[in-house]
């Protein structure tokens, strides 16, 4: 729970960020080496699926440093109506059912530092906190009226559930006067970033 009000805040305050945005004539140019710059915008993980929302600034007062934030979960998990929440998987097990797959799901909150380097390009670089999930699919199959139909169904697995810690680096580069693309990587779950931010100041 801890994890999903993390993501949500963050995501909350990204919308209201985004809500903000001014139309690009009336804002100056993205410029990562002078003035301040605050950006919001989505971001994806692939291959496990994860999508979240990110922000971050650079600002003249601390000499072209700043921060970026992003709070990301995975998509594709199972739905809340095909967890069997009462049972675990040596209850599956001893029921006789047949495994099927194991699925994992992440969590992720992210902070970093910011640089802007020159006008198109800015680094970033920190730490994260993941939670992990286990569900394991499990599936039999029962007699309804003279035919056979299988049944499937998802139980948590807590016993490999964990809460880990990662690194985080990346850059932005600027595409458009209001736009600039991420590309980055991570270590947990280890892989790579990218997304696409919006001035909003």
């Amino acid at each position: 729970m801890i994890a999903v009000r993390a993501v949500t805040l963050v995501a909350g305050v990204g919308a209201v960020l985004m809500f903000s945005v001014q139309p690009a004539q009336a804002q100056s140019a993205l410029n990562f080496s002078d003035g301040a710059h605050w950006m919001a915008g989505y971001v994806v993980k692939p291959p496990q699926q994860m999508l979240g929302f990110g922000a971050g600034a650079v600002l003249p007062q601390l000499g072209q440093w700043g921060f970026y934030v992003d709070g990301r979960i995975s998509t594709d998990g199972p739905s809340s109506s095909s967890i069997r929440d009462d049972w675990t998987r040596d209850d599956a097990f001893a029921a006789g059912h047949q495994r099927a797959w194991d699925h994992e799901g992440w969590t992720l909150f992210s902070l970093a530092v910011m640089r802007g380097l020159t006008p198109e390009l800015a680094v970033y670089g920190g730490g994260s906190v993941v939670w992990r999930t286990v569900h394991t699919r499990f599936r039999y199959e029962e007699l309804v009226g003279d035919r056979t139909q299988e049944v499937n169904y998802w139980v948590e697995h807590e016993a490999e559930e964990r809460v880990d810690t990662g690194l985080v680096a990346g850059a932005f580069l600027r595409m458009a006067p209001w736009l600039a693309v991420q590309f980055g990587g991570q270590t947990a779950p280890r892989g790579f970033v990218v997304g696409a931010h919006f001035r909003v100041f």
